[in-house]
């Protein structure tokens, strides 16, 4: 008889140590609405496609409960002079080839005065989507939740975000200027 209420009580104290484990690590909702301070998002499997010109990505995604697609192309950030650099911890700077560029620029496919920006590094695409004056977001799931998908990403709106006190330093994010998807890539001269 002691060795069974031994058992039991063991066997309880495993339990309430697995209902404090569970209430110690929060759902994957509490995470993503802890994390990115989000009144409502919406998860999604996204996976960017070639589009017609080898260079220029297709998104296709849903926004707001339609079905939409955004495309976009190379846009360089860096300066007709930039020039990249690695130090031997010797003081001696020797050139580098800068890597490929990972910005793009683009529109959301036939809506006019919308305009897309977005970046992939180590594979992972964030962006921004203004369309009609509404600002959506796209991260990826993996920068919250590490065991996530590769094409796994957090969808919301800029109105979904909570106030939490702090201050956006892109005061100019309505200066996006429209990709010109017909055109050079590269900024304006």
């Amino acid at each position: 008889m002691w060795l069974a209420a031994g058992a039991f009580a063991m066997l309880a104290a495993c339990r309430a140590g697995a209902a404090a484990d569970d209430k110690a690590a929060p759902s994957l909702d509490a995470q993503i609405r802890d994390h990115l301070k989000l009144a409502d998002y919406e998860l999604q499997a996204i996976v960017p496609q070639r589009d017609r010109r080898p260079q220029d990505l297709r998104v296709d995604l849903v926004l707001g409960g339609l079905p939409t697609r955004i495309v976009l192309q190379p846009y360089s950030l860096r300066s007709a002079n930039y020039k990249l650099y690695s130090a031997d911890g010797r003081g001696k700077l020797t050139p580098v080839a800068p890597g490929p560029i990972n910005s793009y620029r683009g529109v959301v496919e036939g809506r006019g005065g919308s305009a897309a920006a977005a970046s992939f590094i180590d594979g992972k695409m964030s962006m921004l989507i203004d369309d009609a004056g509404e600002s959506w977001w796209v991260q990826p799931l993996s920068d919250i939740a590490a065991l996530a998908g590769a094409n796994q990403y957090v969808v919301y709106r800029n109105a979904d975000v909570m106030d939490d006190g702090g201050r956006c330093g892109t005061v100019d994010m309505k200066r996006l200027p429209v990709a010109n998807i017909a055109g050079p890539t590269g900024p304006p001269a």
